[in-house]
């Protein structure tokens, strides 16, 4: 009788695994989108709407405006510059180091 109960038991479990990987899977497009003659950039062909999925564990956040931005462009070259290295830009814009001096992780060393 307990035999009978545990192979029910994992029969209901195994479905119940199977019918969540088949729901939760996109089914893939392939062979509808190849078929179909392009009409445009693909950037139209999508269809706004819809809830957009988010896992809990890789929960995305919006990004902060206010945030830092550790990427200045440079006028001179019209380029983004590395606060790390950079000698004109050395850890933060416009802040220069001494002549002779090396910037080395955001931060002046002279030798």
């Amino acid at each position: 009788m307990i035999k009978m109960i545990k192979i029910t038991m994992l029969t209901i479990i195994a479905v119940t695994m199977a019918l969540t990987l088949i729901l939760t899977t996109k089914p893939s497009n392939h062979e509808l989108h190849d078929a179909q003659p392009a009409t445009g950039p693909a950037f139209l062909d999508r269809k706004t709407g819809g809830a957009k999925r988010v896992s809990r564990f890789l929960q995305e956040k919006e990004k902060n405006p206010r945030a830092a931005d550790h990427c200045h462009k440079d006028n001179d070259i019209g380029q983004c510059v590395n606060l790390a290295y950079d000698k004109r830009h050395c850890g933060a814009c416009n802040h220069r180091c001494m002549p002779g001096g090396y910037c080395i992780y955001g931060m002046c060393d002279y030798a």
